[in-house]
């Protein structure tokens, strides 16, 4: 709750920010009661919606009377001493402290205005900041972290030396150290024209492809076998993983890139190449347990999969908890979660066993291909009790989120994948540029803008540099989704090319880097430590 706190500090001698100082207390405190799942709320309260926390509750009295903090019964009851009629009650185990009692008062006292969750806004691109030292900045990164280190009174790190600049940039793009002889070179002679060449050789390498695929296997929970108890391996996993190299090396524009995933076969029927980036829906865990399984139980788990990937993945949005009942925090309802569902529910899972068990009943540890076939009709899909496959409610209707442009029920006759594809990468969409740039930025600094890059909904953090993630989700739309441009912009940005020996002054008030007064030191990944190795030591190719 410490970041709560801290919010709270910030609102004193200014105005309250109900996204900054209101809403991280209601959505820690109160929304598992008085939120968005209908189905959980008590006493017919509900206070993320304006319009419904200023109507009585089931009480009668009015939670919120903008402008009358003494009239408002959530003020009467966060500050009252018996524990029959303080929120949060005792047995939620959460205390407000004295600041956050006083920031609900000031709140109401000033109209008791709400704000639209920051990452559901729509994408606009701010003007640069004003800053003083006007020789810093080398591109518009620059101004928006300058802007504010200035308002802390902080001030930049000094620019790496050659040999730092070099390993990091080595690294973070290809996973790999440079060679001594690299290192020679560039220690001799630095200069931009030098750097603008390396940015070009490294980004264009096929090492690039490979560090950079791994990333993305990472979110997309990519592995070569099945998991669970039988673990088999998924003899088709590679084709997928290969394409993941080739784009991220060819500089594939990212909304195709994220198009080809969801429906790579029904907006380029017959091309290769993106019929294995579809293999992203078959490359999940797979559990196999022949009679044991419920009728139905594996397909479910598989849509279930595909609804939590997709959310996170692209979206940056836990949609996990909404398979048995509505979101708690976030506006997202079961019909979101089963509509995601019938979505890829017109195609299903084929799977060939590849070789000859040697023991009867061993079959089902075999290799396995799985491909993805077309399924006419599409499947049913229901609305699940406490999400069981044996308590179905109604039958879910192929839907995009409600919450966000362009969202809920899709054509009869529309194609669904491509439907969503087009959707998730539509401009007007608010989170799939700025989810991928802050994995960009993360990957590149080692902590996204957003350090909780998998959360942009209420519970996650907020970014620390809100103004710079618009700006630079607005420049990857407007310059085709071309990554190897977003890259070369951070890369070539003094806020990259700093030291990472920060002064004591801005260690000290910025302990985390979230302000980037210096460029964040992080450990090496094992992948990196051991192609480092092998590498000194002349056992690999690269």
């Amino acid at each position: 709750m410490w970041l709560w706190l801290v919010s709270g500090a910030m609102a004193v001698g200014g105005e309250v920010k109900f996204n900054r100082d209101i809403r991280p207390m209601l959505s820690d405190n109160c929304f598992a009661c008085h939120g968005p799942d209908a189905n959980k709320r008590k006493a017919k309260l509900r206070l993320d919606v304006r319009d419904a926390a200023l109507k009585p509750a089931e009480s009668g009295d009015t939670a919120i009377v903008p402008g009358q903090p003494d009239q408002s019964a959530l003020v009467a009851r966060v500050e009252s001493a018996d524990k029959d009629e303080v929120m949060p009650p005792p047995n939620a185990h959460k205390q407000l402290t004295a600041a956050q009692k006083q920031l609900f008062r000031q709140w109401i006292a000033e109209g008791a205005k709400y704000e639209q969750h920051w990452a559901f806004a729509p994408i606009v691109r701010p003007p640069l900041p004003v800053v003083k030292d006007k020789t810093w900045p080398r591109n518009a990164i620059d101004y928006f972290i300058l802007a504010r280190l200035e308002q802390e009174h902080l001030t930049p790190a000094a620019p790496a030396p050659p040999e730092m600049l070099l390993r990091r940039v080595s690294f973070g793009i290809t996973g790999l150290p440079p060679t001594p002889e690299e290192l020679t070179a560039f220690i001799a002679k630095h200069d931009e024209a030098t750097y603008a060449a390396l940015l070009d050789r490294l980004l264009s390498s096929t090492q690039y492809g490979e560090h950079w695929a791994r990333h993305w296997m990472d979110v997309t929970r990519y592995a070569d076998s099945a998991g669970y108890e039988l673990d088999y391996l998924f003899t088709h996993a590679w084709r997928y993983r290969d394409w993941l190299v080739r784009s991220f090396a060819a500089n594939k524009p990212m909304d195709r890139f994220i198009q080809e995933q969801i429906a790579g076969d029904e907006l380029w029927p017959g091309n290769e190449d993106a019929a294995d980036g579809l293999r992203f829906l078959t490359v999940g865990p797979m559990r196999y347990e022949g009679g044991i399984q419920r009728s139905k139980e594996r397909e479910n788990e598989w849509l279930t999969d595909l609804a939590d990937t997709t959310g996170a993945a692209f979206l940056g949005l836990t949609m996990g908890c909404t398979r048995c009942h509505d979101h708690k925090f976030d506006p997202i309802t079961q019909d979101d979660y089963y509509g995601l569902q019938a979505i890829f529910a017109e195609a299903e899972l084929k799977l060939e066993r590849l070789g000859v068990a040697k023991n009867k009943g061993d079959e089902n540890t075999l290799p396995a291909f799985v491909s993805l076939v077309p399924c006419t009709p599409a499947g049913d899909v229901q609305v699940l009790r406490r999400g069981e496959v044996d308590m179905p409610l109604r039958e879910a209707a192929p839907r995009l989120l409600t919450i966000l442009p362009g969202g809920g029920a899709l054509p009869a006759e529309a194609p669904r994948r491509a439907a969503l594809a087009r959707w998730l990468t539509a401009p007007q969409n608010p989170l799939t540029a700025r989810v991928l740039v802050n994995r960009i930025w993360q990957w590149d600094f080692g902590q996204g803008l957003v350090r909780t890059a998998n959360d942009f909904g209420r519970q996650g953090e907020e970014p620390s540099h809100p103004e710079l993630l618009d700006w630079l989700a607005s420049d990857l739309i407007s310059s085709g989704w071309n990554l190897g441009h977003l890259q070369r912009l951070i890369l070539d940005s003094a806020t990259y090319r700093q030291s990472s020996l920060a002064s004591h002054a801005a260690q000290a008030a910025d302990p985390t880097h979230r302000l980037l007064a210096g460029f964040p030191r992080r450990r090496l990944q094992a992948e990196q430590l051991r192609d480092a190795m092998l590498r000194h030591f002349g056992r690999a190719e690269f």
